[in-house]
């Protein structure tokens, strides 16, 4: 089984302890089946001594660029990206 640790306009309402465990858990988590999923607000500041980099160093991560999602992580960054569209209102039922 797998586990999913989601967080959303990270580091918004992060505590520094919270961001340090955050770094722990994605780190060590994929060994153990545990995974982290997050979108990160670049607009906010982040924890004091806060590095974001071992966040990405061992991610694959998606940039938003030029109005869409393009991959950050060099052995898909060749690769094309393209997301499904949003269903129609009508056909969602």
């Amino acid at each position: 089984p797998y586990h999913v640790v989601v967080a959303a306009n990270f580091p918004h309402g992060f505590s520094d302890s919270a961001a340090r465990k955050l770094i722990s858990i994605s780190q060590s988590g994929p060994r153990c089946g545990v995974f982290t999923l997050l979108s990160i607000d670049t607009d906010q500041k982040l924890p004091h001594e806060f590095r974001i980099q071992p966040l990405l160093d061992d991610s694959v991560h998606l940039q938003w660029v030029d109005n869409r999602l393009v991959w950050k992580y060099p052995l898909f960054e060749k690769l094309p990206l393209e997301l499904d569209r949003i269903p129609d209102p009508a056909m969602r039922g």
